[in-house]
């Protein structure tokens, strides 16, 4: 017997029922649940462990899901919930919105005046950002040790290495990033 749930996408600041259409999950029609001057983006969904899904049916819903997060974007802040947010009819959901009311209607309250950006960077030149990691002491110290080793004695170096250069970059990619958001 399945039984069936609310899906949850997310949280908006609005007490006016809404209904966006069947873009949902399932093509579940989605709709807003309102407690107080807040409201769950909600639609109906017979319960699912989604980890059980097959990988294209759970790419597929997980699509579906950004999509409805991005159409309710269109109109308002939302939190968005964790992708396969589900609980137990409406008392379920309204239990939720009372025990987190003014946790939600805080967080809404600072999103106001705020707007979400995606920042995508490339290295214009890795290959010289590259060079400049193999240059750092504790590189080239382990590349010296490969090169006075036999061949068949250098795996493990050649391991140390590649860590220590994702390291490197890894870190020079958080300066960038940090850099970037300061910016903004």
């Amino acid at each position: 017997m399945t039984t069936e749930g609310k899906y949850i996408y997310g949280f908006i600041n609005a007490d006016v029922p809404e209904d966006l259409g069947a873009i949902g999950i399932d093509q579940g029609e989605v709709y807003t649940f309102s407690y107080k001057d807040i409201s769950a983006v909600v639609s109906n969904l017979q319960f699912v462990e989604f980890e059980h899904l097959p990988k294209e049916t759970l790419l597929r819903n997980l699509a579906i899901y950004q999509a409805v997060i991005e159409t309710v974007m269109m109109n308002h802040h939302i939190i968005p919930l964790k992708f396969g947010t589900m609980v137990q009819g409406e008392e379920g959901l309204r239990g939720i919105l009372e025990k987190g009311y003014g946790q939600i209607n805080s967080d809404l309250k600072k999103m106001e005046n705020k707007i979400e950006l995606d920042v995508a960077a490339l290295w214009s030149d890795l290959d010289t950002v590259l060079k400049e990691i193999g240059q750092e002491e504790r590189i080239r110290k382990l590349k010296e040790e490969a090169a006075s080793k036999p061949p068949d004695q250098i795996f493990e170096v050649k391991i140390k290495v590649g860590k220590l250069v994702k390291a490197s970059l890894d870190k020079r990619k958080e300066e960038c990033a940090s850099f970037i958001l300061d910016a903004l």
